[in-house]
């Protein structure tokens, strides 16, 4: 079925026609109302055919080959902020800016205009990639971290799957394009207490607030900015954290110190956060677009600049080789290492830190301290049995049980020994025996040469375990046991020394 209008409008028919999905499509014709039903009946039994199986349906992607990008991004932009984001909410505020100023740059990148032209971007798209990573003519300053290069290069991927799920596209250009490995070049490092006390005193106050929020509740920047004086929930103690801000999209209560949440209030009452906004963001007209209305905290738009003459004013590095460097979101990090600290177990740490997998807090923010490290081993040193330097007399792997017998040393003749050379220490032993020196390391162990060869072996000054063995068992293992009483304690250890 197919017609035309009875009427001409601006000098033109109009016609119509039934398309195979049973929509009426109305088009505008010539100015012969004959001609144009001519038209609407050729339409009508193309779309007949259609319905009937006689022809292949329309690819929409030849319908939109021609679309301007910029209606089309405009189209991307609008569902992100409806449902783009996590769990099928809308994008953060940050994360659509970025979205928007990254695809206008490719825009003007990849001089596109219309959506056809991404086809067969692919090898442009590497090269521009490449130059981010370079910088311009390889200049040092222009380069873009790894990461950042990544999140250009997932965004236009992203927008085109996007366009080609929808019919914009009618294959994904960048679909054999890999993913470019975007690991930090260097790692956070959380900050010590003596450190976060050193930042807290030279820091000014609408800082150090700042500072404690995010020490306490392991905040990222975005969710500070975002927080209100309506998040202050005295009665329960808690921070009230809305899913429409949230990295994870997910409301929850984060709790506070009751101290805190004084301070809070008496800043929230004073307006010194939007006093603050307007005093370096008034003359740039950026409140509306940077803030909300009633800001809870004060956020420089460039926190870790802020972080960095904090530090230089405490006198701490911000990069400690082997350990990391120190941002404003090294702040998460030292949160989630004091959460471990202070005796958090896995879930209670994971839960506070808001993360969907545990593996991302213990194996990425928790960080382990080295003076941490050193006491425990200390501590299970303690555990085990005494660690007293001994001198033993063994007679065919047996411990002599007689006092005083020919194969073993008295306390006399080992104290006689410690400031003599090897070869004269060797007339004090059995003959015939091997000497073991045990370090207080296992893999400094040394096997002498029997006792009764003269050598060049001098006594060295260490703590030592030095065991008679006879020739016979010279693979016997240093003995700990106690030999009645005839345990001597040393400062010396058997040591080559040619």
């Amino acid at each position: 079925m197919a017609g035309v209008r009875k009427e001409p409008r601006n000098g033109k028919f109009q016609g119509w026609y039934i398309d195979h999905t049973g929509k009426r499509v109305y088009f505008t014709g010539t100015n012969k109302k004959a001609t144009t039903r001519d038209i609407a009946e050729r339409f009508q039994a193309r779309e007949d055919e259609i319905k009937l199986g006689y022809r292949k349906p329309p690819d929409p992607a030849v319908k939109n080959a021609s679309r301007p990008y910029q209606e089309v991004l405009e189209e991307y932009l609008a569902w992100g902020n409806c449902q783009g984001g996590l769990n099928g909410r809308s994008w953060s505020r940050q994360h659509a800016k970025e979205r928007k100023n990254e695809l206008v740059w490719w825009k003007a990148k990849l001089d596109i205009e219309t959506m056809d032209e991404l086809v067969g971007s692919l090898p442009r798209v590497e090269v521009a990639l490449r130059k981010l990573l370079e910088g311009d003519e390889g200049k040092k300053e222009t380069r873009r971290s790894r990461l950042t290069v990544k999140q250009y290069g997932d965004c236009l991927k992203s927008f085109c799957n996007w366009a080609r799920e929808r019919g914009f596209l009618e294959t994904d250009p960048l679909s054999g394009m890999a993913t470019l490995d975007g690991t930090p070049e260097s790692t956070r490092r959380a900050l010590t207490p003596d450190e976060v006390n050193r930042i807290m005193e030279v820091a000014p106050e609408d800082r150090r607030l700042l500072y404690e929020v995010a020490l306490t509740t392991g905040l990222r920047v975005v969710e500070l900015r975002a927080l209100t004086p309506d998040c202050v929930d005295t009665e329960l103690g808690v921070l009230r954290l809305d899913a429409a801000w949230t990295k994870n999209r997910r409301s929850s209560l984060m709790p506070i110190p009751e101290e805190l949440i004084h301070k809070l209030v008496e800043h929230a009452d004073k307006k010194q956060a939007i006093k603050l906004y307007q005093l370096h963001y008034g003359r740039r007209g950026e409140i509306a677009d940077n803030i909300p209305s009633n800001p809870l905290l004060y956020v420089n738009s460039h926190t870790a600049h802020a972080l960095h003459k904090d530090l230089q004013a405490a006198g701490i590095p911000k990069f400690i080789d082997g350990e990391g460097k120190v941002d404003f979101h090294s702040l998460r990090f030292t949160f989630i290492t004091s959460l471990i600290e202070a005796g958090a177990n896995l879930k209670e740490a994971q839960e506070l830190a808001r993360h969907s997998n545990p593996s991302l807090t213990m194996n990425v923010y928790a960080k382990t301290r080295k003076e941490n490290l050193a006491s425990l081993v200390n501590r299970v040193a303690k555990t085990l049995p005494s660690q007293t330097k001994r001198v033993t007399g063994v007679s065919n792997g047996e411990l002599d049980e007689s006092d005083g017998s020919a194969n073993s040393l008295s306390t006399s003749a080992i104290s006689s020994m410690e400031s003599l050379p090897r070869h004269q220490c060797s007339t004090w032993l059995p003959t015939g025996c091997l000497i073991r020196c045990q370090a207080e390391y296992p893999s400094c162990s040394i096997d002498l040469l029997p006792a009764h060869t003269k050598s060049s072996h001098y006594l060295e000054q260490h703590s030592m375990e030095v065991e008679v063995l006879p020739q016979t068992k010279q693979a016997a293992i240093p003995r700990a046991e106690k030999m009645k009483g005839k345990v001597i304690e040393r400062r010396t250890e058997w040591n080559p020394v040619e």
